[in-house]
């Protein structure tokens, strides 16, 4: 016998009261002509479809290859450095001899692009006189194996270095005291620690110091690389230098504090995520070619200059996500937090601060 509508209705109202159904907030009214279609369930928005002028999207959070703890996402999350491979010891603080970092860079250098991983039996900090050089593929710098108090590269004693046009290191040149030489060869104290074309590297829970110029200095066809975890204070001319040729490259959960020209980039497929920019000049990053950055779940507090921008003569696409800015106590000019020069496109949303951000 078939059961009236409304003993229906009241049986279907029970079994969804004790399968926990919230009913504290009243139902729309359905028309008498039609069926309510089932309700989804609830999960994760679906994507928006892409805007034309929106860069693409970096690849989502993944594990680090080497360190699962540590997500990573952007350009660069299956960046794999020297996983699997030999580990080298670095059992002195000395700049060089044995046991010195640099004598181990010298061993791995020497190793070939097989899988290198470089762990620290000493903790403290290391001055460092002159580059340290980095020429191989596939290799990890892993400071988060020193003892505490960790591993410091501190280079405010580095010899002064000729680059030739395309950022390669060339000669050291220690009595020159003028940036630019004839032939636009430039002339740097510098960099602390120098890569170049090379595919597949880690660096890790290292802390740079006191550079005069770059700290870090990555030149040539350099790709897929993973900066994690680490921290640069107090350098001159760039903590983070990457040149022409680079690409997919992350940089994430670190610190850039104090520095006067922080961070620049000239690659393709660059990522900046969840890192911190604490009362640096300008460059958060200053963003040069034509290519595609993404930034996103960065702090940028108190520049002196200006926070994130872009170059005149060029084009890059950019996305710029979820990021806080800070400018700094009796800021006159707060809009130069995020600045766009030239005709570079810029995708913003979700972004904290003064002014407008979501462009």
């Amino acid at each position: 016998k078939r059961q009236p509508r409304h003993l229906w209705a009241l049986a279907c109202a029970l079994s969804a009261f004790a399968a926990g159904a919230d009913f504290s907030e009243p139902l729309a009214p359905v028309p008498p002509a039609e069926v309510p279609a089932a309700e989804p369930e609830k999960g994760p928005e679906p994507a928006k479809p892409p805007d034309p002028e929106k860069p693409p999207e970096p690849a989502p959070a993944v594990p680090s290859a080497d360190r699962p703890d540590s997500k990573v996402e952007g350009y660069a999350p299956l960046a794999t450095g020297g996983e699997g491979g030999q580990a080298f010891e670095v059992t002195s603080l000395e700049d060089s001899g044995a046991g010195s970092l640099r004598e181990v860079l010298d061993k791995v250098n020497a190793f070939g692009s097989k899988p290198a991983r470089i762990v620290f039996k000493v903790g403290g900090e290391i001055l460092v006189l002159s580059p340290l050089h980095l020429d191989v593929s596939n290799v990890t710098l892993d400071g988060s194996t020193a003892p505490a108090p960790g591993i410091t590269l501190n280079a405010r004693d580095i010899m002064k270095y000729l680059f030739d046009e395309e950022g390669f290191l060339t000669q050291p040149v220690p009595k020159v005291r003028n940036r630019f030489k004839p032939g636009a060869t430039r002339v740097f104290r510098g960099p602390l620690l120098a890569i170049a074309k090379v595919e597949n590297i880690v660096v890790r829970d290292v802390r740079f110091r006191e550079s005069p110029s770059h700290q870090i200095h990555v030149a040539g066809s350099a790709k897929r690389f993973l900066f994690d975890h680490i921290t640069s204070t107090s350098c001159g001319d760039g903590a983070l230098f990457l040149n022409n040729g680079c690409e997919n490259i992350t940089v994430c959960w670190s610190i850039f504090a104090g520095c006067t020209l922080c961070v620049r980039t000239r690659g393709n497929r660059v990522s900046f995520h969840h890192n911190l920019f604490i009362e640096n000049a300008q460059r958060h990053p200053l963003v040069r070619g034509d290519d595609i950055r993404d930034l996103r779940n960065n702090a940028i507090l108190g520049w002196r200059v200006a926070g994130i921008y872009t170059s005149e003569l060029e084009t890059p696409k950019i996305n710029v996500v979820n990021c806080f800015f800070s400018p700094p106590a009796g800021s006159r000019d707060p809009a130069r937090a995020l600045e766009i020069r030239g005709k570079g496109k810029i995708w913003a949303k979700g972004n904290v601060g003064p002014g407008t951000f979501d462009v």
